[in-house]
């Protein structure tokens, strides 16, 4: 369990420092974290409907991708590199929207993330216990309902980030 922690820590830290190394004032300015261009979305209407849509199929891919990487590769290397990369993904981030907005794009980026990513770190830690135990113990059955649990989170992640995440974040925003 240690070596998971460091792994995760290492790629994170990689992620915020090396965003700071290839630091681009002017591709933060313009990126999607600029202050106007948030006021901007602040004001925009969303079709939820549509928007679920699309993020459960983002999301349904990942988890397929992952299924289908276990097949091939050892599901243990799968977790820590999946890990790996959404954690370098997150400093870099949180770096971006704290060098675009000050301390405010801390709460900002919390705000990127909540309330869904309860469901998504939850199917996250699900799944890697779900990879980590021998599968010859368990019977088809137990698999095919811990395999339906993991979709639940994600579906009720998906939920939570198509109807409450933009209005959590539009009034952040508006702040």
């Amino acid at each position: 369990m240690k070596k998971v922690k460091i792994i995760y820590l290492t790629a994170f830290l990689f992620g915020v420092i090396g965003t700071n190394i290839l630091e681009s004032k002017a591709w933060i300015h313009v990126a999607c974290l600029n202050r106007y261009q948030l006021l901007q979305l602040s004001y925009s209407e969303i079709r939820y409907e549509s928007y679920f849509i699309e993020l459960f199929m983002l999301r349904l891919q990942t988890v397929v991708l992952l299924w289908l990487l276990e097949k091939v590769i050892s599901p243990k290397w799968v977790r820590y590199l999946f890990g790996g990369i959404l954690c370098v993904m997150l400093g870099s981030v949180l770096t971006c929207s704290i060098l675009a907005n000050g301390v405010w794009g801390l709460l900002l980026f919390c705000g990127i993330l909540f309330p869904q990513w309860i469901f998504y770190l939850g199917a996250y830690m699900w799944w890697g216990g779900f990879c980590s135990v021998n599968s010859t113990r368990y019977d088809k059955n137990k698999k095919f309902m811990q395999g339906m649990i993991l979709i639940l989170f994600v579906i009720l992640g998906c939920v939570t980030e198509a109807y409450i995440n933009p209005a959590v974040f539009k009034t952040m925003i508006k702040i």
